[in-house]
């Protein structure tokens, strides 16, 4: 039953009865979804088409294509009717987007997740988000919906202007209208002088899409994807298409695009060529995808924060599973926790150092100090692994893996809906295995990009020389000393390994340490950072070592860097981390990250842990 009430503005409401609206049924398997069937008229006319929703599973589900599009906001005041007459309800811009979408649907199915997903049902949500990465890469391909533009004329965009790529054999082409006083008024709205295509693209890059967090599982995943360009003034018939790849070409040199979503798009079409392949390059880890990607992105839930990249997590072993009932701390909290234990690595450290936060931000619970705060900016960019697999070295050894000491309590945990009462444990601390290499003594500084590579380093290495110099008398007056060996006090510092005291600094070594001997990150979001040659690339690549990290003098006498550093901080090696952390404390450690030291960086595969290894017993830390 519908009924009108009347509006002041002269605008006529419609309220409908409870019972018109379709009513999900819980879904029978783990590995069922919906899909929504679209069933055209044979005669090929206009006539609307029909929907209805079915459910399937992955072995079962027929051929079908992903939607990818913007909420705009959750609510959903519009309504599409089914076959059977029951409604659903969606959003406006979902609405909008449903004519231009069928048109393009070769496969007369559609995964949508505002109508495939029961949105009422929270556990449901959890459940099928952890399916998504599995659903678009099970999909022909995805249709990605930008929205209207408001400048005219991309019906009369030219093949060439717009891009004319491969599509796939089944792709439903739509009509082409050449209507070429739209040409001539999308160059009157880019002003005499300015570029028609260009002054498109730029508006097109201001759309929301490219803001969304979601997009980028969305396009990764799926086999191909097809853009649909339209403005205002389009007809569904009368849109235009374009690749990935051609987005990607367009849009990298105009000048004045928005910035972001120029780096979007260049990260999603890397992470797409990456996800295809063939080659044994590793994939980008899912730490660093979070770490990259989390903070710069827009959703309407938090959470969503997290989830929308956990289909991009390339390891099976890490179980990822997400739950709308959790607060953002404790979701990242879980989420680092299924990473150390599905891999049983400490390498999450690498994006441990986050900028601070704003002075009015103030944490509902404390992250422990190996949880990455994904909702912050990065600091630094991480260090590549190491080339060794050293989970092989512990194989003989499981008891060296990395482990949670579990705390058997009953406890709240606060979430965005209140507190909600848990029983069981609480995974707070985790036990690794390792060796104390060295320790921090004197700071010698960082690096700035507003002064000269070669002032700077001939300013450092003064300093370095002076440390060095330094540290030498004290280690010299130490040994000289009756009581010296007791000075040391208790704790890490007498599990200690001797390196013996380094050589004296020279530009060489320094240079070595500020590009980390090479072993600046190579994930997918930078170019490689290591040039070939040239004062001007070293430079580059020391400056990007280098950001959030400072330049530290040990008492062996060798260079180290990292984050948030100070004097007495351990550089230890740990079974499950690639390279050296940075732990502060004694019995209770606090991790600081990754970092570097000079000789150390790839201790698992330069052959420095086997000495080690021969001659001391591995020392136990607890991480909080």
């Amino acid at each position: 039953m519908v009924q009108a009430s009347p509006d002041p503005h002269g605008v006529d409401y419609q309220w409908t009865h409870p019972n018109s609206f379709y009513s999900y049924q819980h879904l029978e398997t783990p590995s069922s979804f919906r899909l929504l069937e679209i069933k055209r008229c044979s005669d090929g006319s206009n006539t609307p088409c029909n929907y209805s929703l079915i459910e399937t599973t992955f072995d079962q589900a027929p051929q079908y294509e992903a939607l990818s599009y913007v909420w705009g906001t959750t609510d959903r005041s519009e309504t599409v009717a089914l076959e059977d007459g029951k409604l659903l309800r969606i959003t406006r811009l979902l609405k909008e987007a449903l004519a231009f979408v069928e048109s393009q649907c070769a496969t007369g199915y559609l995964w949508i997740d505002q109508i495939c997903i029961d949105q009422d049902d929270r556990s449901e949500r959890g459940h099928q988000v952890k399916l998504m990465g599995q659903i678009y890469t099970s999909c022909a391909r995805v249709l990605v919906w930008l929205g209207r533009m408001r400048t005219p004329g991309v019906e009369g965009l030219s093949a060439e202007d717009i891009g004319r790529g491969q599509v796939p054999k089944d792709t439903i082409v739509p009509k082409m209208s050449p209507m070429r006083h739209l040409l001539h008024g999308l160059r009157k709205a880019a002003g005499s002088g300015g570029s028609p295509t260009g002054s498109f693209w730029e508006e097109l890059l201001q759309l929301p899409w490219f803001q969304r967090a979601w997009v980028f599982q969305e396009v990764v995943l799926p086999p191909s994807a097809m853009f649909i360009l339209a403005t205002t003034s389009t007809l569904p018939d009368q849109a235009r298409t374009i690749s990935l790849s051609e987005l990607h070409t367009k849009v990298k040199d105009i000048a004045g695009a928005d910035a972001a979503a120029v780096d979007n798009i260049r990260i999603m079409y890397l992470r797409y060529s990456e996800h295809r392949s063939n080659t044994a390059h590793p994939r980008s880890p899912i730490e660093q995808t979070l770490s990259h990607l989390a903070p710069r992105a827009k959703t309407s839930e938090p959470l969503d924060r997290l989830y929308a990249f956990f289909g991009l997590n390339p390891d099976p072993r890490i179980n990822l599973t997400p739950s709308y009932d959790s607060s953002l701390e404790a979701a990242m909290m879980d989420t680092a926790t299924a990473i150390v234990e599905g891999t049983h690595s400490l390498d999450l450290f690498d994006v441990i150092p986050r900028a601070k936060a704003k002075a009015t931000t103030k944490r509902k619970v404390a992250l422990p100090t190996w949880t990455p705060d994904f909702s912050t900016e990065r600091l630094v960019v991480p260090f590549a692994p190491s080339q060794t697999a050293f989970r092989e070295r512990a194989a003989a050894a499981p008891g060296l893996y990395p482990v949670f000491i579990p705390t058997h309590i009953t406890y709240y945990r606060t979430t965005h809906r209140g507190s909600i009462y848990c029983a069981g444990e609480e995974k707070r601390t985790i036990q690794a295995h390792g060796y104390v290499l060295d320790q921090l003594d004197t700071e010698v500084g960082s690096f700035s990009c507003r002064t000269g590579a070669e002032t700077q380093l001939d300013a450092l290495l003064e300093r370095s020389i002076e440390a060095w110099g330094k540290i030498k008398k004290d280690v010299e007056r130490e040994l000289a000393s009756a009581s010296g060996r007791t000075r040391k006090g208790a704790g890490l510092g007498d599990s200690t390994v001797d390196l013996g005291f380094a050589s004296r600094p020279t530009g060489e070594k320094l240079r070595r340490a500020l590009v980390a001997e090479g072993c600046c990150a190579r994930s997918y979001d930078y170019l490689p950072s290591c040039p070939s040659g040239g004062a001007d690339g070293v430079a580059a690549t020391m400056m990007l070592v280098m950001r959030g990290r400072t330049l530290w003098m040990t008492r062996s006498g060798r260079f180290a860097l990292g984050s948030y550093l100070r004097c007495g901080d351990y550089i230890c090696v740990a079974y499950g981390c690639s390279n050296p952390i940075a732990l502060r404390g004694e019995k209770a450690m606090r991790a600081l990250g990754t970092c570097f030291l000079e000789g150390w960086m790839d201790p698992w595969g330069s052959g420095c842990i086997e000495r080690v290894e021969e001659g001391a017993a591995p020392t136990m830390f607890h991480i909080v």
